[in-house]
C-alpha cells in the first residue's frame, strides 16, 4: 500500500460575526505557528483512537501533523480545539487576567471544530467556531484631547465585572463560574483594546470599562444588564 494514511488538515475561522479589527486577533484565519490540538475517533466511538497536536503554517489554513487513519478502514470524527491545551475531555478554561498582547489574547481566544464520519480523502478542512466573547474599547480624540494626548496619557484600560472561568463540554460554553475579575487589555497602541471574556450576563450598574488617563480613572458602568454571547463582538 503505497498510499498515505497521513491525515490532513486545513483550517479557517468563521469569523462571520466577528470579522473586524486585524488578522493578529485571528478573525477569520489562524496565523502562522499556532498549535491545534487534534483529537481523532473512529465514527460512532467516544475514545479518540489518536490524538496530537498540528501546527498552522502559512497563515492561510496550512497545518502540518502527522495523525493517520485507523487500521480498521472506518470513517473517523475529528474534534480539534485551539489553544493546545484544551482537549475533548476538558470541562474547564480559564482566559488570562493579562491581555495586553497579541500573544496573550491569542492564548484566550477559545475555538473549536468538528468533523464527523470523514472518509479518507486528500485533505479535510475544519472550520473553527470562537466559543467566547471578544470586546474592544476604542478610544478617539475629543473636544481638546488629540490621538497623541490619549496614546501618551493612557496608562490602562481594564474589563471588569466578569467571571474568568468557562464550563465547556467539548468546546461548547455552558456556563462561567468562579469570581469576578479585572482583566487588564491595555493595547500597545492604546486606540484599540481587545479582551476575551467567558460569555455570561453582566449586571446591570457594573463598572464594566475603566480608561486611566492622566492619573485619573474614568469607569462607563452598564445601564443594563448585558448578555455577552459566544462567538460575538
Amino acid at each position: 500500500d503505497n498510499e498515505s494514511n497521513v491525515i490532513n488538515l486545513s483550517a479557517q475561522v468563521s469569523g462571520t460575526t466577528r470579522a473586524t479589527a486585524t488578522e493578529e486577533l485571528q478573525n477569520t484565519q489562524f496565523v502562522a505557528g499556532k498549535t491545534i490540538h487534534v483529537d481523532v475517533f473512529e465514527t460512532g466511538q467516544t475514545t479518540p483512537y489518536a490524538n496530537g497536536d498540528y501546527t498552522t503554517t502559512d497563515g492561510a489554513g496550512g497545518m502540518s501533523g502527522n495523525l493517520v487513519y485507523p487500521a480498521s478502514k472506518q470513517n473517523i470524527d475529528i474534534e480539534a480545539y485551539y489553544p493546545s491545551t484544551v482537549t475533548y475531555s476538558a470541562t474547564t478554561f480559564t482566559v488570562s487576567a493579562t491581555q495586553q498582547t497579541a500573544a496573550q489574547y491569542q492564548g484566550c481566544d477559545l475555538m473549536y471544530a468538528k468533523l464527523q464520519n470523514q472518509p479518507k480523502k486528500d485533505e479535510h478542512q475544519l472550520t473553527f467556531s470562537h466559543a467566547l466573547s471578544k470586546v474592544i474599547v476604542n478610544l478617539s480624540a475629543g473636544n481638546g484631547v488629540s490621538a497623541s494626548d490619549i496614546t501618551s496619557k493612557v496608562t490602562a484600560v481594564t474589563l471588569n465585572g466578569s467571571k474568568l472561568t468557562a464550563n465547556i463540554n467539548k468546546g461548547v460554553v455552558s456556563s462561567a463560574s468562579g469570581s469576578t475579575s479585572s482583566i487588564d487589555v491595555t493595547g500597545s497602541n492604546v486606540l484599540s483594546n481587545v479582551g476575551i471574556i467567558v460569555p455570561q450576563t453582566i449586571t446591570s450598574g457594573t463598572a464594566f470599562i475603566s480608561v486611566t488617563y492622566g492619573g485619573q480613572t474614568y469607569t462607563y458602568s452598564l445601564s443594563s444588564d448585558k448578555v455577552f454571547a459566544a462567538g460575538k463582538q
